[in-house]
């Protein structure tokens, strides 16, 4: 259908097909509205400018519009609209990138974290190959973290300690510790250090050790403990079995301290110190209250220990039933968990 609009400027010619499109061999433009496709020909636009009749034309002419505005917005804005769109999208993965780091990082320091209290009960317990493998295979994880770091490198060195490894251990906890290092650091180092230097023979440099242990461990019950009972071990070492029997009691009476595996290793301790001294019914008397500690703490190295004790001056009283009942079960104890004593050396070796 074909239609004549009348317009304050002039008659113009707009031809409207019902939902076709007619092409002419000339430029045209494009405009669709609902139901129509209206095809503006170039010449009739051009035929009403403002040059033509003093009309307003109804689109703009092509002329007057700069080339480069008219094909490169649209080229510009395409390109702008793709390069937010790639920030966007890179934004977004660094932002999943770094919660996936976190995540992981805090999921790694957990992990060390339960490392740390395994490996830490299973020394308490009194324990020599579990927690020295697992106590050296975490501190060279846990690098990234000082603090625990730190942590693992004061185990290991107790754990070698325990083996017999004293140089090493010495070595271990050679550094100083950070300044921001947990506060059981260093304590825990000086007491160690201590303890090794004292098994080589170099008491000392243990004693200075053992000084700065004492002046670090003022304000804590458990650590003044733990002082006490490092300077009746190394006593022992010294084969000063008075002495070492004072620091032993006060480590294992002491009304301040809470840690129940400290007690139990001084009361087996002051048992052996008193049976060098040939007190054997004293002796027995500190191992029988060591035992149910021992036992109900579930620590199997510690409990065979004293068994074996008790067995061992049960003996030298020629009382054999219970002798053999006391190193029977000692056997069985160390046997189960594979621990390896000589039977003949247990009240010698504390």
């Amino acid at each position: 259908m074909q239609g004549q609009a009348e317009t304050p400027c002039g008659p113009r010619k707009l031809l409207a097909l019902g939902g076709q499109s007619y092409r002419f061999k000339q430029r045209n433009w494009h405009v669709r509205t609902q139901g129509f496709w209206l095809n503006h020909l170039y010449s009739q636009i051009r035929s009403h400018s403002s040059c033509g009749n003093d009309c307003a034309p109804p689109f703009a002419d092509p002329e007057d519009v700069p080339c480069t505005d008219v094909l490169v917005r649209p080229w510009r804005l395409r390109r702008r609209y793709h390069k937010r769109r790639i920030s966007s999208a890179t934004l977004a993965s660094s932002l999943v990138l770094l919660a996936l780091l976190t995540i992981c990082g805090c999921g790694k320091r957990a992990s060390l974290e339960k490392a740390y209290a395994e490996a830490r009960l299973q020394f308490q317990q009194g324990f020599a190959d579990q927690p020295l493998q697992l106590a050296e295979t975490s501190y060279k994880e846990s690098t990234p973290y000082p603090d625990l770091n730190w942590k693992f490198r004061v185990l290991t060195a107790e754990a070698r300690a325990r083996k017999g490894l004293f140089a090493q251990a010495l070595e271990l906890l050679q550094p100083d510790p950070p300044a921001d290092a947990p506060a059981e650091v260093f304590v825990r180092r000086r007491l160690a250090q201590a303890s090794s230097l004292c098994q080589l023979g170099n008491y000392k440099q243990a004693e200075e050790r053992l000084a700065q242990a004492a002046a670090l461990a003022k304000k804590h019950g458990d650590e003044r403990a733990a002082v006490n009972y490092a300077r009746g071990r190394c006593e022992m070492a010294r084969h000063d079995w008075r002495k070492a029997e004072g620091y032993l009691r006060s480590a294992a009476e002491s009304d301040t301290a809470s840690d129940p595996y400290l007690k139990a290793y001084a009361l087996a301790s002051l048992g052996g110190s008193i049976a060098k001294e040939l007190r054997y019914e004293e002796a027995i008397d500190w191992y029988s209250q060591c035992l149910p500690v021992a036992h109900s703490l579930r620590a199997p190295p510690l409990e065979q220990l004293a068994l074996g004790n008790l067995g061992f001056l049960y003996a030298e009283l020629r009382d054999f039933p219970n002798a053999r009942k006391n190193s029977e079960e000692a056997e069985k104890i160390a046997s189960k968990w594979k621990i390896l004593r000589d039977p003949q050396k247990w009240a010698l070796d504390n």
